[in-house]
């Protein structure tokens, strides 16, 4: 789609963007801003909690970290269901 959407209010936007969509189901792209918004955890800025990522060199040499690393990264992240 390349036509351009515009609208001198939010609400009139909103109606163009409902018309050109219809009524199925639609995935929007967005960035990393909009997630904080919605409550989502800021895992990077000043007030999240201090990390220490696991560096290739550690993950590499023992396998107690391996296992640590995959056990981990399939556990549910703490805000998943509060939707």
């Amino acid at each position: 789609m390349t036509d351009t959407i515009h609208a001198h209010t939010a609400a009139k936007a909103a109606d163009r963007i409902r018309e050109a969509l219809g009524s199925g189901p639609v995935t929007v792209p967005t960035g990393a801003g909009i997630s904080t918004d919605s409550g989502i955890p800021d895992h990077r800025g000043p007030d999240s909690t201090p990390r220490r990522p696991m560096t290739y060199q550690v993950f590499v040499g023992d396998a107690a970290f391996r296992r640590h690393y995959w056990g981990s990264s399939s556990a549910p992240w703490p805000w998943e269901g509060r939707w």
